[in-house]
């Protein structure tokens, strides 16, 4: 695929994201696949081609400054682990770091949400009986 056909295919994949205004990043867009292209062309193995791959992904997640990774040592766990017990070893883990649960609890719903865009819980009492009824099974 060619840089403009790359550019058309993400520009008809983001018109749906309403957080990407197209028409003044353009130029940007399209500096960032002509070099991306122009080291896809120079790669002369597969572990270059895995380093690229593992680079590309680096660079996006730390532009954005996000902690989340999918992978297991990742602040709340691999995807799987979310729903079911990652809130609750990322809050054990905040535990350590402040005085009370409140302060932990709040820093936890910080995190989640920096990550995730929204809360998990309602209030830290949502929090614990939620995380009461767990233990209780």
């Amino acid at each position: 695929m060619n840089e403009e056909e790359l550019f058309i295919k993400f520009t008809k994949h983001s018109k749906f994201n309403d957080k990407i205004n197209n028409e003044c990043c353009n130029e940007i867009l399209k500096d960032w696949i002509k070099s991306t292209l122009l080291l896809k062309a120079k790669i002369k193995s597969s572990c270059c081609e895995s380093s690229l791959r593992l680079l590309e992904h680096f660079i996006a997640e730390v532009s954005y400054e996000k902690d989340y990774i999918v992978k297991d040592n990742s602040i709340f766990g691999d995807l799987s682990q979310i729903r079911v017990n990652g809130f609750e070893n990322r809050f054990l883990y905040n535990v350590k770091l402040f005085k009370t649960y409140i302060q932990a609890y709040k820093q936890t719903e910080l995190e989640y949400e920096q990550n995730f865009g929204k809360r998990r819980y309602s209030s830290y009492d949502s929090f614990r009986q939620v995380r009461n009824r767990n233990f209780n099974k």
